[in-house]
């Protein structure tokens, strides 16, 4: 469980470090889980590159190419930080389902929607345009899917939306104990003003 995040992040730096995105730019690869921590360790990882024997390589540039799924908890710490690496047209929706319960993708997908990370165009992009870049033919044979039909919005036991998605939902009070208490804590976080997302 928490392996794999810097699983994704050592892959990902051997190939940008050993010049296969280079080689192959036409390959294009999606990262999972808002990149795990790469975020957090591009820079780096990017002078840590130039400080090492070989052609210097453009991490940063390579970063900014990769698309990422923001599957998992990507709010609120680690979406503003993808987005100092890369723009909303390379995110893609993920919901981990069913690894992540049923309860906790429908809060954090509403966590994303309600937001201010992403905004109309950034939420447009995130659902439907980036995977219909990276997939034309798929692109062309559907439309895009109504998020409110797929992602309902989440409510209070009272019956009004609640502002972070997160906590005091109908979902929520069916998580477990432990989680309940993260989901008082996220959704405290994500009222308070939110970091800058990069833009």
């Amino acid at each position: 469980m928490q392996e794999f995040p810097f699983e994704t992040t050592r892959a990902v730096t051997h190939l940008i470090r050993g010049g296969v995105l280079e080689r192959h730019p036409a390959m294009r690869f999606i990262v999972p889980h808002a990149g795990g921590a790469l975020p957090a360790l591009a820079d780096r990882v990017a002078a840590f590159t130039f400080a090492s024997a070989g052609p210097p390589v453009d991490v940063l540039g390579a970063l900014r190419r990769l698309y990422y799924d923001l599957a998992g908890f990507a709010l609120p710490r680690l979406l503003p930080a993808l987005l100092t690496l890369t723009d909303p047209d390379h995110l893609l929706y993920g919901s981990d389902y069913p690894y992540t319960p049923d309860w906790a993708v429908h809060a954090l997908a509403e966590a994303l929607a309600a937001g201010d990370c992403l905004g109309g165009k950034g939420l447009e992009a995130m659902r439907h345009r980036a995977a219909a870049a990276l997939f034309p033919r798929l692109a062309s044979a559907t439309s895009a899917p109504d998020w409110r039909q797929t992602h309902r919005p989440l409510r209070h036991a009272g019956g009004t939306r609640h502002p972070a998605g997160l906590a005091g939902t109908e979902g929520a009070r069916s998580a477990p104990p432990p989680w309940r208490a993260w989901l008082r804590n996220a959704a405290s976080q994500l009222s308070a003003p939110q970091a800058s997302c990069g833009h």
